[in-house]
């Protein structure tokens, strides 16, 4: 079959200084590939294309299934994007496409596109590889062939019928993505690569666990495959591990560098990890083997509140595992959602007190967005919208979830940054802001963001 498989325009657009390739769509568009269907990736967002201006693509490919993964892995979408996906999937109707969408409201609310005369036909819950091979492999989308695929939605007479089970796909079944579906020059230059799914911390305002399931990971050798093609055939000096939690598993870490040390590969590494998993011996290995930059998931310097959300680690631990993160050599990002639920004055005060003590080389400044599938959406779930808002990136407070007012929160937010100015941080309001840093000197810079910063900051 001729499959296109597209990432719909945000909206607004995403700025470009901020992405990167779309590996989540593109692991997925390459494992169709492999399985024998013609493929085709259309990036709208960093094309900067509305959605009515899809008909040209359809027109040129003539696809017979359009796949629009929404919100899958990487979450830069905002909810407004909606109307985009919609839009796709009537035109693709237009030429009798048949179109499916996946993700994470698809997942948790697939009525939002199952409905008598959407032109969406069908949603994928969770993984979409197993659901995604069964539909291509079939002529007709019937009722009687679809009820056998686990894991989907779509509209069957008066009624949307939702097939029970979830497939747990097998990650070392998955190609090395083919970044020739995509111009890399439209990108900033940081490659990506996801190399394991899933989270087994179960924080309560995370939606990974929920979505993807318990950690798992490809295989090492696999993983070291991909960064070397990256180097060898893409040129690449920084690759970016997009896990959610890339040091679950620590011997598979170590084995990972040691292949990359045996090898030779010359490439500057960056990854996500949680504090909790901290080991000196470990991270010594991975910047001998070329890591240089870490994103911490910080989220709060109150011991209460870490434990109320699921952190496994205190406000001491937090401070001293940055300290020696930065002692090896690694860049240090961290992330700290500052109105958690039971977030009180004290608290706040705490969460300032221990952000500039600890001065991690960037610091990202986040209001809580209730993810579907997280714990937290689920006990605020009759408060917010149906489905609220997913976009995590945010300027203002979404809810009312702590006992500080949000005046006097936003206040103690401003306090803090000139409180950071003081010390020589950067601040980082807008993607204007951001546009205006100097990149060539910018690995001593230090940096406080109130919107998403892009990957390629001071770590080669």
């Amino acid at each position: 079959m001729k499959v296109l498989f597209v990432n719909p325009p945000n909206k607004p657009f995403t700025s470009r200084q901020l992405l990167i390739e779309p590996i989540d769509l593109l692991s997925l568009a390459s494992y169709i590939q492999k399985l024998g269907h013609e493929v085709k990736v259309l990036d709208m967002d960093v094309k900067r294309m509305m959605p009515e201006q899809v008909m040209i693509c359809l027109q040129e490919f003539l696809p017979e299934v359009v796949v629009i993964p929404f919100d899958y892995h990487v979450p830069l979408h905002t909810t407004e994007s909606i109307a985009g996906v919609f839009e796709i999937a009537k035109q693709a109707k237009k030429l009798k496409a048949k179109v499916l969408v996946g993700g994470k409201i698809a997942t948790y609310f697939p009525n939002k596109f199952i409905y008598p005369g959407s032109p969406v036909e069908v949603t994928i819950s969770g993984e979409m590889e197993h659901a995604l091979k069964e539909l291509l492999s079939m002529d007709n989308w019937q009722d009687k062939s679809l009820s056998a695929i686990p894991g989907i939605a779509y509209w069957n007479e008066n009624n949307i019928k939702q097939s029970q089970g979830h497939h747990i796909f097998n990650l070392n079944q998955l190609p090395i993505p083919d970044r020739r579906l995509v111009d890399l020059a439209d990108y900033i230059n940081v490659r990506s690569l996801l190399s394991s799914r899933g989270c087994s911390m179960q924080c309560s305002f995370c939606a990974t666990p929920g979505f993807w399931g318990a950690w798992r990971g490809r295989e090492p050798q696999q993983v070291v495959e991909e960064i070397a093609l990256l180097v060898n055939n893409y040129g690449a000096k920084r690759v970016l591990f997009l896990d959610d939690n890339a040091l679950f598993d620590k011997e598979r870490m170590r084995k990972i560098c040691r292949l990359i040390i045996e090898q030779k590969l010359k490439v500057n590494l960056g990854c996500l990890a949680a504090l909790n998993l901290f080991d000196e011996t470990i991270m010594r290995l991975m910047y001998k083997a070329g890591f240089r930059w870490i994103h911490y998931g910080a989220e709060s310097g109150s011991s209460r509140i870490l434990k109320n959300v699921g952190k496994k680690v205190n406000r001491e631990r937090i401070k001293d595992v940055i300290r020696q993160t930065q002692k090896i050599g690694f860049r240090v990002r961290t992330s700290w959602i500052i109105d958690l639920p039971g977030m009180t004055e004290k608290s706040l005060d705490e969460t300032r007190e221990l952000i500039l003590a600890s001065q991690s080389d960037e610091i990202r400044l986040h209001y809580l967005a209730l993810r579907l599938g997280s714990r937290l959406y689920n006990e605020f779930a009759g408060e917010v919208p149906n489905p609220p808002s997913q976009y995590i990136h945010g300027d203002k407070p979404n809810l009312n979830a702590t006992a500080v007012e949000q005046f006097l929160l936003v206040d103690k937010v401003n306090a803090l940054i000139a409180e950071l100015g003081n010390l020589g941080y950067i601040l980082i309001r807008n993607q204007r802001d951001l546009a205006k840093l100097n990149r060539r000197s910018n690995r001593t810079k230090k940096i406080v963001s109130l919107c998403p910063l892009r990957y390629d900051l001071g770590w080669g």
